[in-house]
């Protein structure tokens, strides 16, 4: 059996397809031959087969995968696309509002460094001009000067002028009323307390109007009128319901004003917040 098989094959292989016709090889020889290789072929075909089988599903399988990997990978890309361009126009958005908050407090601050800027000149103004008018107090001229005219209102044979605008401490409303050839106003009776009281501007409870009277170069508490007349402080000018006179006891100086109930007040000389007061005509 193996020798006719393998005479045939050599026979094939020389390219004799009469090598099966040939005496060597008789019809037992050949059937033997077909025999023995047909197993083999269909062995060799069914493991083909099955091979070929299992690719196909192996392929198969790899595009379900891939596809489906495929899927997913596009989803998630579009969908980071997707975010990334939320986040750049949401990233616009603020820089927008932030360019806008930004020209809008640049503004804002320019026109408050404009407002500082005015008020800081105002406010030297306004230092220089009340510099001015402690120096010069109640509007008083200098020496070299001309009198103010003044408008006098006369009351019972005396005139006087009521200051109801420029305050000042004692001292400086009696600088006043003497380069205005006047001094501050005396009065020695009840009379001539309610004819100034009449005239008097309501000003509020808070202003006092400086008269004559105080106890400068005197002890404190021994009070006298311009002419040196003595003001007791048991007059009955007093405001005596508000306990005055009150402040000669703290150890300063203190001069005498008309207040607000309309009778006698003390205050220290030095003090000139809402304080106004009153000139009276000197008698030729």
């Amino acid at each position: 059996m193996r020798w006719c098989v393998l005479l045939v094959l050599l026979a094939l292989l020389a390219g004799d397809p009469s090598a099966a016709d040939s005496p060597i090889c008789p019809i037992v020889c050949v059937k033997e031959f077909a025999s023995y290789f047909e197993p083999l072929r269909l062995n060799a075909l069914e493991v083909l087969t099955k091979e070929i089988d299992k690719l196909n599903r192996t392929i198969a399988a790899c595009r379900r995968d891939s596809s489906s990997q495929l899927e997913t990978s596009v989803r998630t890309l579009v969908e980071a696309l997707n975010e990334d361009r939320h986040l750049e126009i949401e990233l616009q958005r603020v820089k927008n509002e932030s360019d806008l908050e930004k020209r809008d407090l640049q503004a804002r601050l320019s026109v408050a460094l404009t407002d500082a800027a005015n008020a800081t000149e105002k406010t030297r103004t306004l230092v220089s001009q009340l510099e001015q008018l402690r120096n010069q107090p109640c509007n008083a001229t200098n020496d070299d000067e001309e009198e103010i005219k003044l408008a006098l209102l006369t009351l019972n044979g005396k005139s006087y002028y009521f200051e109801f605008n420029a305050t000042g401490n004692w001292t400086e409303a009696k600088k006043f009323c003497e380069k205005n050839n006047m001094h501050l106003a005396t009065l020695m009776s009840e009379a001539e307390l309610e004819n100034l009281n009449s005239h008097l501007s309501d000003k509020g409870e808070s202003y006092t109007y400086w008269v004559s009277a105080s106890d400068a170069n005197q002890p404190l508490g021994q009070f006298k009128w311009l002419d040196g007349t003595d003001l007791q402080k048991e007059s009955t000018l007093w405001d005596k319901e508000r306990g005055q006179p009150d402040n000669f006891g703290d150890g300063h100086q203190t001069c005498v004003g008309i207040g607000s109930e309309g009778r006698l007040v003390d205050d220290p000389c030095d003090s000139h917040q809402n304080k106004l007061f009153i000139c009276e005509q000197r008698v030729n």
